[in-house]
């Protein structure tokens, strides 16, 4: 789901798809124009059905405790993993200030990753991790009803 939304754009006021999609669920428009990093993670989840086990958010340092609270954070990184970055400050769940979705790992300890909201728009980036990588939430994929299917698209990777 993710993959398909590479190259969106949000309009010249800050508005997206996502966060009007999260401000109609939380009867809060100021959802609508606001970051959508998470939002963008969080719909991609909803639209296949695994929301319970991705969450919902529009904060990431909530949602980065929350897998923290299910026994789901860890740092090791894993294709399908949401990676969650602090660009400034130290690297602890209170200061993290975006988050992506791990499509790939590679040989070399970098990330490939789809990003929502990096330079206003929905993006494929490789990052390596060290000094900017608070940590990975992990999804538990085989609980979501359509385990097998997401399994595989989530171990294609790049």
């Amino acid at each position: 789901m993710a993959r398909s939304q590479l190259g969106y754009h949000e309009a010249a006021n800050g508005h997206t798809k996502y966060g009007q999609w999260y401000a109609d669920r939380h009867h809060d428009q100021a959802f609508a124009d606001a970051n959508w990093c998470d939002m963008g993670a969080s719909w991609c989840a909803a639209q296949i059905g695994a929301g319970a086990v991705v969450g919902e958010y529009a904060y990431t340092p909530w949602h980065a405790q929350w897998f923290a609270q299910q026994g789901r954070w860890g740092h090791t990184p894993h294709p399908g993993d949401l990676v969650f970055y602090s660009w400034s400050g130290p690297l602890t769940i209170t200061e993290i200030e975006h988050v992506g979705i791990v499509e790939a790992v590679r040989g070399d300890g970098r990330i490939v990753t789809i990003e929502f909201n990096t330079s206003d728009a929905c993006l494929r980036r490789v990052r390596t991790p060290a000094g900017i990588v608070v940590g990975y939430g992990s999804p538990d994929w085989e609980a979501v009803d359509s385990a097998d299917d997401v399994l595989e698209v989530v171990s294609l990777g790049c």
